[in-house]
């Protein structure tokens, strides 16, 4: 049996620890999952917390790079409201003045800016890169990642490999 899977992609984030003693890690990301390594700090009152620093960041629209990078395809990039004519399309809820930063802050909106044909009402991916979204790829919506070398230190304690299904609801350093 045959089943149509050109609007199934996934998104996909590795972390490959290599060097001396293993103490180098290289992150690979696609899409909108996230690595965050958990730093410890001391303050003043010689209590010990944790400080999130983000290993990888999310490829979406709100990135103005992934936006750009996008248009330059020919799709458009709106939001549910603004394909659907709620909201004017010259506006958007975040702008393009100030990029908005997944990680440090959450969409409280929950109407992401999207990915969509030049013509047509798909894919609406939310998204900038994924692995296997073959109507998507038309769009510039591509598997290439991002990689990051990092040399881990002696205030490292933590790191959380997650999806967006956790950083959709949680900023970095809630996790």
């Amino acid at each position: 049996k045959t089943i149509d899977d050109s609007l199934s992609g996934t998104t996909a984030i590795s972390v490959y620890f290599h060097g001396n003693n293993n103490n180098r890690m290289t992150v690979s990301n696609v899409g909108d999952s996230r690595a965050v390594l958990g730093q410890s700090e001391i303050s003043e009152s010689a209590r010990v917390s944790l400080k999130a620093l983000p290993l990888s960041r999310d490829q979406t629209p709100y990135r103005k790079d992934e936006k750009a990078r996008i248009r330059r395809t020919g799709a458009r990039v709106l939001s549910l409201d603004q394909l659907e004519g709620l909201e004017p399309i010259e506006q958007s809820e975040h702008g393009d003045v100030d990029e908005f930063v997944l990680g440090d802050q959450l969409d409280e909106g929950g109407d992401p800016p999207r990915v969509w044909h030049p013509d047509n009402d798909y894919p609406g991916t939310a998204f900038t890169r994924s692995i296997g979204d073959s109507v998507a790829e038309e769009l510039g919506v591509y598997a290439v990642p991002e990689l990051l070398n990092y040399d881990l230190q002696s205030v490292d304690k933590i790191l959380v490999i997650a999806s967006d299904g956790v950083y959709e609801f949680l900023t970095n350093q809630s996790v």
